[in-house]
């Protein structure tokens, strides 16, 4: 419902149930001498759970409006139950209540005809789901074991972006730039247990050398990216030209046997696109951009890397007026840093030829 406020003002008042229901069952059979098949129920690895979400969501906002600027301000408030029921191979249930305010807020200011900037933040919930709270075995792989937590709670995520942009009409120039940040409490991460010896951990037996993992709530989740991009025509090519970059940075939380491990991810990108806009029978594109990422861990340093990754491609159309089209691709991907096993650079062609009716 939304009701006027003086002359540029705007009240907004919102409710918004929801209802989200999820079904998962898991059967292992074993193998059975007896009849010489996979015929035996292992009920240590096998389960059926239901979950569902009941979510009440009332919310209240004010807008307005200015000659040169558009802001909103406002909120909601969340209340989330949890109910989950096992019926399989032993009756469980979980009850979790949550209860969270979600601000919201926008601000965006004209600085004159060509350029303006924008702020933006917003906060959300994030629930686990059936197969994350399902505490059974999958066991698949039996060196890579997975099981879930019952014990999850939601995470909660605070996002905030700056943008700026820029057009210049008469040339056909124009900047666009913005900055970006996202982080959370709560974070469903994954923790990894890798035995040393044969263990048996929470009755579940796991070989040596052999992982087992499980979801946990962890802090400590945070993404930082920016991003940049220049256009320009140029009419000598009768071609537009674009170039960008942008700076991002990746921390994920995680346990490894116990100890807490943050997995940082420094990544540093650019590129740049030459399109052709020549005609309507001829069409080109030259495009290259390369990736640069920087891996460390806090505790398993043995996971740290540094790579490059380059791709180039140029693409080719020419369509005869006599309704037959010509077309042709030629793509490089090359790799700086990876295992000596992966193939580290690689050339594609492809072309094709067709006819118009």
């Amino acid at each position: 419902y939304t009701e006027p406020s003086g002359k540029n003002g705007q009240w907004q008042i919102s409710y918004q149930p929801s209802y989200t229901r999820n079904y998962s069952e898991r059967f292992t059979r074993a193998y059975d001498s007896s009849s010489r098949a996979y015929q035996r129920l292992d009920t240590l690895l096998s389960n059926r759970f239901t979950n569902a979400f009941f979510t009440h969501r009332p919310g209240l906002l004010y807008r307005r409006r200015g000659t040169n600027f558009n802001a909103m301000l406002g909120f909601n408030l969340q209340w989330t139950e949890l109910r989950g029921d096992q019926d399989f191979p032993y009756t469980a249930e979980i009850r979790q209540p949550f209860f969270n305010v979600l601000p919201t807020a926008m601000y965006q200011y004209r600085i004159n005809q060509r350029s303006n900037v924008r702020f933006f933040y917003r906060t959300s919930t994030n629930l686990p789901s059936a197969s994350q709270l399902q505490e059974v075995v999958d066991n698949s792989n039996p060196l890579l074991l997975n099981v879930g937590n019952r014990k999850l709670v939601q995470d909660f995520s605070q996002f905030v972006v700056g943008r700026y942009g820029w057009s210049k009409a008469s040339s056909g120039e124009s900047i666009f730039a913005f900055v970006m940040h996202n982080r959370a409490n709560n974070y469903i991460a994954n923790s990894t247990f890798i035995a040393q010896a044969d263990t048996v951990l929470d009755g579940i037996r796991v070989l040596r050398g052999a992982q087992l993992n499980r979801p946990v709530n962890m802090d400590g989740y945070r993404v930082v990216r920016s991003f940049f991009s220049y256009g320009v025509p140029v009419k000598k090519l009768k071609s537009n030209f674009n170039g960008n970059g942008g700076v991002s940075f990746t921390r994920v939380p995680g346990l490894v046997n116990g100890l807490a491990n943050f997995a940082n991810t420094w990544n540093l990108n650019a590129g740049a696109v030459l399109s052709s806009n020549i005609n309507e029978l001829v069409d080109f594109t030259l495009s290259y951009s390369a990736n640069y990422n920087l891996v460390t861990n806090t505790v398993r340093v043995d996971q740290d890397n540094n790579y490059l990754q380059q791709t180039g491609a140029a693409r080719g159309n020419l369509q005869r007026k006599s309704g037959w089209v010509f077309s042709t691709e030629l793509s490089y991907t090359g790799f700086s840093g990876l295992d000596a096993g992966f193939r580290q650079n690689f050339l594609l062609w492809n072309a094709g030829i067709g006819y118009k009716f």
